[in-house]
């Protein structure tokens, strides 16, 4: 028996299903009506709206008497501020009548795609303890409870630097055009996360296209190819919605919501309120007190000092350089 449990596949098998466990229990026992957000009821509302074959829905009468948070009220359409991405994820829950089982489901994904793509770079055993520092990450556990875009938006982010990795690696086509699809699936989660993610990847592709252009550039070409239909769809999806492919839902619950690098807005008093500078320093001063947050990379920067990884090293690097600047930029505008 104890053999049995030295078997990696037995110890990954086993963290799956603590995991799957413990985001059940998290949203059963902690929240299990949902937090107290305005964000969770709009993410359900839009996935009611797509199981039902829409984008959106009538304006209710009498409309006053019908009003809730972060949806939009446009030329006698009702929609939600956000667009499809997470709210995709939960048109299967809605339809069986229980989104609650999704989210550990999402949880799984997440804590197994980042045993896959940590196995690139490592070995399993490797891999297995990153995975598990991962769903040990009180924002990770707590994130995973609520119906929220941030672990759809890690579900997406992970598939695509997967995919991303195996193009590099084995130079092959349909890795490529998966790269492309998830990382436009990330872009309709959270855009400016995606945006944050496209620079590293920017970098290393340039690396790769100097080093041998006639292979990587037709991988380039046919990641853009995998990219361009589901952005064509949010476009056409910007387009019913607000009237203009370029102005996201969000922009149009207020216009001071930007993807990014804008003004913030306290809704509830209808004012908008600039941050600067020195606003956006406290803020990433404030996050990185938090140290937990990078615990996975910073793991993954060891284990690429200990395995004599360097490239793995500056990217595990840039990652954290990238994420304090999200947290920068995130004080100042919305996402």
């Amino acid at each position: 028996m104890s053999s049995l449990f030295k078997n990696n596949k037995v110890r990954l098998l086993l963290l799956l299903v603590f995991v799957f466990v413990s985001i059940f229990l998290v949203k059963k026992l902690i929240f299990p009506i949902g937090s107290i957000n305005y964000d969770e009821p709009v993410y359900i509302y839009q996935a009611q709206t797509y199981a039902e074959g829409r984008i959106y829905n009538e304006i209710p009468q009498p409309q006053e008497s019908f009003k809730q948070w972060f949806l939009v009220d446009k030329d006698g359409k009702r929609f939600g501020k956000y667009s499809f991405g997470t709210s995709l994820l939960y048109i299967p829950g809605v339809i069986l009548g229980n989104t609650d089982v999704i989210l550990p489901i999402i949880a799984v994904l997440n804590v197994y795609l980042m045993y896959l793509l940590a196995s690139q770079f490592f070995r399993k055993k490797e891999a297995l303890i990153i995975s598990l520092i991962l769903f040990l990450n009180p924002y990770f556990i707590i994130h995973s409870g609520l119906i929220l875009s941030y672990t759809p938006s890690l579900l997406f982010v992970l598939t695509t630097l997967l995919f991303f990795t195996k193009t590099i690696k084995e130079k092959t086509s349909l890795y490529a055009l998966a790269t492309g699809f998830f990382l436009s699936m990330s872009f309709a989660t959270r855009p400016l996360t995606a945006v944050i993610i496209s620079i590293p990847l920017i970098i290393i592709g340039i690396y790769y296209l100097y080093k041998n252009f006639s292979v990587y550039f037709k991988l380039f070409i046919l990641t853009i190819i995998g990219f361009l239909p589901l952005f064509e769809l949010l476009l056409l999806y910007n387009k019913v919605l607000t009237g203009n492919m370029l102005t996201m839902p969000f922009t149009e619950w207020c216009s001071a919501d930007k993807m990014g690098f804008g003004m913030r807005t306290q809704s509830w008093v209808n004012q908008i309120v600039p941050y600067h500078f020195l606003d956006g320093v406290k803020n990433t001063y404030e996050q990185l007190k938090y140290v937990f947050v990078y615990l996975p990379l910073m793991v993954f920067s060891v284990f690429s000092v200990m395995s004599k990884k360097k490239l793995i090293l500056l990217l595990a690097l840039l990652f954290i350089a990238l994420h304090i600047i999200f947290n920068f930029f995130h004080f100042i505008a919305f996402t």
